[in-house]
């Protein structure tokens, strides 16, 4: 998860004999646009201009009360512009004859409909009982008329708005893996095929034709396939009609994952379901994602690449550099083509991008392969944060966002100007010192580095932990430094607050686990004050603590009191210029000011997409003239208070 931190002020110590050193760098970035009245949204440039909204008068908490936000503030959306597509698995999509994207988001269990631009406008679904639940939708389609149809535990119809239109049981007892539907309103599932007389597993396909009202028409197999067991991965059609059906298989197996062989295949088949081509053998290919054209040529992506065979099954081109930031595609589990005949690729995890961070996104290739455009999270990509999951301001205004598209840094007015990407800067939270010097906590190695704004290496050390059987693993969550130079980071697992000296020796240690005060439960985002004490997100207790120098506990907030209610697991805290604490309320979707002594000021926020919601923000952090920047984690963006 997440942290926010502390921006210092005022220089003093052996803060000043280790920033030093980044200082020229510093002041070879673009200055920050401090003449422009950060607050007056009119002066932003127009090119690539952020969207933004003015919230005025009462933003209603939802079991909140009556909380007010302060006359004259307002939010808006710093990066990206607009609601940002993000796809936890995509594991099929479709587009329809205007080039809307249609995404079947298998891991968060929604339909989500973009523009051909990338713009998020409709997400339909839940896993929560209901009219429109999904257990796990694994394929969608759109006819003519663009009515969607999703494959999940049965068939569900939309309409392009994403009103139900029908339910229809899935008229295969094997999970339905793929959906094709024409321009007269039939529609095709695919499924494994019951196992053959005396096999134990399928080795065929299973194709059910539907008619406009969800009854079956007519049932096809494919051959039988010299293989133990079959897999059903994907189907598409052609302009022609003509019915293309992909299958993994395996031989040899001994247990599940131990196989002596895999292969990959792909059947076409006429409309009427005669066979015509079977494609394929050991290792031929390996993909979830399939499309094919009027010309008889059939396109398949896979892990790292995307190929397009000829209509015998000849592969004649393939294409792997294609993704952005790293050049590299990832897990390719959809291709469909767009009104124009370019392809879109639903990449599910994205180049380079660990597992744990993953959340995947979609690309426009041409037939050639070249790459048109991305939309949603990409490694690297300008305004692709992802998870977004630390934020922090430089003396100078330039913002830095960790998460899992790398380390951004923008400007103040949201542009791009680097990224830095790679291990050295995996972080959750970013410090800062008072010269600009960028601090990390990488969360796994437990290391924290040091490195001039523009990302340049300073200096590193490794937070010990001694070996315990209770604590197998640790993550480095939280980091800040103060005005001496001193650096603190949150040790989630153990509970513990690590201070260290600006040589990066440890010099304190406190907390433990627990619910009582000065002890943590997953204790994320730290500050420190002028008088270097300690307040820290105790997100597992729902509380901000405050720590003397020492680690003595002096005050802790949970139930804010009427108007109010109570935090829920708050992830982030930052201080501005009077004392006041600022905390990212992650699950009440809010923002909450208090005084330095712990009387609510202000809260700002409810659930949702629009400037001024939020979808768990997880980290926040004060920048120049008195704004302040939220990473807005479910949102995948960053947002900013303004005119405070």
């Amino acid at each position: 998860m997440i942290v926010g931190s502390m921006v210092d002020s005022g220089v003093h110590g052996s803060e000043v004999r280790n920033e030093a050193s980044g200082a020229c760098a510093l002041a070879s970035l673009p200055p920050s646009p401090v003449e422009r009245e950060i607050h007056d949204v009119h002066l932003i440039p127009t090119v690539r201009r952020v969207a933004f909204c003015i919230l005025a008068g009462l933003l209603l908490l939802p079991s909140r009360g009556s909380a007010v936000a302060r006359s004259g503030a307002a939010w808006r959306v710093l990066a990206p512009a607009g609601p940002a597509p993000a796809f936890y698995l995509a594991s099929s999509e479709a587009v329809d004859r205007l080039g809307n994207i249609y995404v079947a988001d298998q891991g968060d269990h929604h339909i989500k409909k973009l523009t051909y631009t990338g713009k998020l406008v409709g997400s339909w679904g839940s896993n929560a009982p209901g009219p429109l639940h999904f257990t796990g939708p694994t394929a969608v389609a759109v006819d003519h008329a663009g009515n969607v149809y999703v494959a999940d535990t049965g068939i569900v119809k939309l309409s392009p708005s994403g009103r139900l239109l029908a339910h229809w049981a899935s008229p295969s007892p094997a999970p339905l893996a793929g959906i094709a539907a024409t321009s007269q309103g039939r529609v095709y599932v695919l499924s494994a095929d019951a196992p053959a007389p005396g096999a134990q597993q399928p080795t065929s396909l299973r194709i059910d034709q539907l008619s406009a009202v969800g009854t079956v028409v007519s049932t096809f197999h494919t051959a039988l396939l010299p293989v133990d067991q079959v897999n059903p991965v994907s189907l598409t059609l052609d302009s022609n009609g003509n019915i293309y059906a992909s299958l993994a298989g395996t031989v040899g197996c001994t247990r599940p994952g131990e196989c002596a062989g895999a292969y990959f295949y792909v059947d076409e088949l006429s409309p009427a379901g005669l066979p015509i081509n079977t494609w394929g053998g050991s290792n031929a290919f390996a993909g979830a994602g399939l499309a094919a054209d009027g010309h008889g040529d059939v396109y398949i992506g896979g892990t790292g690449q995307v190929e397009k065979l000829s209509p015998g099954g000849t592969v004649v081109a393939r294409w792997s550099s294609i993704a952005c930031g790293s050049g590299q595609v990832g897990m390719v589990t959809g291709l469909a083509f767009g009104p124009t005949g370019n392809l879109i690729v639903a990449d599910s995890f994205g180049p380079g991008v660990p597992a744990y961070l993953s959340f995947g996104l979609m690309q426009r290739l041409s037939t050639r392969g070249k790459r048109l455009g991305m939309l949603g999270n990409c490694l690297g990509a300008p305004h692709a944060l992802g998870v977004a999951t630390g934020i922090n301001v430089a003396p100078n205004g330039t913002i830095y966002v960790s998460g899992s598209s790398g380390l951004l840094v923008l400007s103040s007015s949201g542009h791009l100007l680097a990224t830095w990407t790679g291990a050295p800067y995996t972080t959750y939270g970013i410090g800062m010192g008072v010269y600009g010097n960028v601090y990390t906590a990488d969360p796994f190695t437990h290391t924290v580095s040091r490195f001039t704004p523009r990302g340049g290496p300073l200096a590193r050390w490794t937070v010990s932990f001694s070996s315990d059987a209770s604590h197998p693993t640790e993550l480095i969550q939280g980091i800040t430094v103060d005005r001496a130079g001193n650096v603190y980071v949150t040790a989630a697992n153990r509970g513990q607050v690590v201070k260290f000296n600006s040589e990066g020796h440890e010099v304190g240690r406190f907390g433990g686990p627990g619910s009582d005060s000065g002890l943590f439960a997953q204790p994320r985002s730290l500050a420190v004050d002028a008088l270097s004490n300690i307040y820290v997100a105790d997100m597992g207790n729902n509380r901000i603590q405050k720590l003397s120098p020492d680690g003595s506990p002096l005050a802790q907030w949970s139930d804010l009191g009427r108007g109010y209610g109570r935090l829920h697991q708050p992830s982030g805290v930052a201080l501005d210029a009077h004392g006041n604490i600022w905390v990212a309320d992650t699950l009440n979707n809010r923002i909450v000011e208090l005084s330095p002594a712990g009387k609510p000021l202000a809260s700002w926020g409810s659930s949702g997409a629009d400037p001024g919601q939020f979808n768990q923000p997880t980290a926040i952090a004060a920048g120049l003239k008195g704004a302040f920047y939220v990473a807005d984690t479910g949102n995948d963006r960053v947002q900013v208070l303004v005119g405070k």
